[in-house]
């Protein structure tokens, strides 16, 4: 199972962030893993096992201008991913959190202040994310990568966002 929803509000900085933005982000980004892992976590289990994939962020990760809804909800899909894993390693369920850095998809142009195309030309392309949930598909059940980052080297360094 993958799980890759997510949104964000133009309006992200703490001082302007509403409560009804903050709901909707949390609501979306965190309660939606909640809920997709609660649902699949039944079936995965009658079949002795399963992948389940969530996407956070590497907003979730350091800090950044991303917003605190949008970086607490990707935090807590960490956290998720993790709890889920000691619970349920044992009835061969893997649980992964995808971390990618900024990719050239609609979302970014949401923004207040889009990015310049120079920039989105540097980022990641979906494919370089669905290639990483292939990556963690096709690992044996032997192996277990609980949190897979990939940024794009001309934008982001871990832990600084560098445009």
């Amino acid at each position: 199972m993958i799980n890759a929803a997510g949104l964000n509000t133009q309006h992200r900085r703490i001082s302007d962030l509403v409560q009804a933005e903050w709901d909707r982000i949390l609501t979306t980004n965190l309660t939606g893993a909640f809920n997709t892992t609660q649902a699949i976590l039944p079936h995965m289990r009658s079949r002795g096992g399963g992948l389940i994939i969530q996407f956070s962020s590497v907003s979730g990760r350091w800090g950044d201008l991303s917003g605190a809804a949008y970086q607490a909800s990707k935090h807590g899909v960490v956290g998720i991913c993790q709890a889920t894993m000691v619970e349920e390693r044992h009835n061969g369920i893997r649980v992964s959190a995808i971390l990618p850095g900024l990719v050239d998809t609609p979302m970014p142009m949401r923004r207040l202040q889009p990015p310049d195309r120079d920039v989105l030309d540097k980022a990641l392309q979906p494919e370089d994310v669905a290639m990483a949930c292939t990556f963690l598909a096709t690992l044996p059940a032997r192996a277990y990568i609980p949190e897979l980052i990939v940024m794009p080297p001309a934008l982001q360094v871990v832990g600084q966002a560098m445009a």
